[in-house]
């Protein structure tokens, strides 16, 4: 008797090797995001969905316009539901770092959280002023908008 036909799955794990089951450690996480967020394992695809905001901080806001947005739009249309969840918990973080002028390795995200919690009301934000909270050392201070990260999230 023959063999049963190989299922979807059968075939695509025998097109595995062990190279694609690895993950190279060593990877600065921006070349490590975009190295294994587009992997055919959605197991890797989920760690490194994970890693975007970590990688946006650390990239700053050229690496994240340039390098990481592009990622999105597959992502996105994800066929696994857990893909796309966790690709929107990154999307404020990533969102924050182009929307300010953020060097690479700063991070505004908490900055900006705190403020918001010091403050009853946002209306600062429009103007890039967060209440003394960025930087500074307590005096009142501003972090630029970035013009082009700006723009990308705002269409202004």
């Amino acid at each position: 008797a023959a063999p049963p036909p190989a299922s979807p799955n059968t075939a695509a794990a025998s097109l595995l090797r062990f190279e694609d089951l690895t993950v190279d450690d060593d990877l600065p996480p921006v070349e490590r995001v975009v190295r294994y967020v587009r992997s055919g394992i959605a197991l890797q695809r989920l760690v490194h969905v994970k890693m975007l905001g970590e990688a946006a901080r650390i990239g700053g806001t050229a690496a994240t316009m340039d390098i990481l947005l592009p990622l999105l739009p597959p992502l996105v249309a994800d066929p696994e539901s857990i893909i796309r969840q966790h690709l929107a918990s990154q999307l404020l973080p990533l969102g924050l770092t182009c929307m300010y002028d953020c060097p690479p390795g700063q991070t505004v995200l908490a900055d900006v959280l705190n403020a918001a919690a010091k403050t009853p009301t946002t209306n600062d934000y429009p103007t890039g002023k967060l209440n003394g909270v960025l930087g500074g050392g307590g005096k009142a201070s501003e972090r630029p908008y970035h013009p082009a990260g700006y723009k990308v999230l705002t269409g202004q």
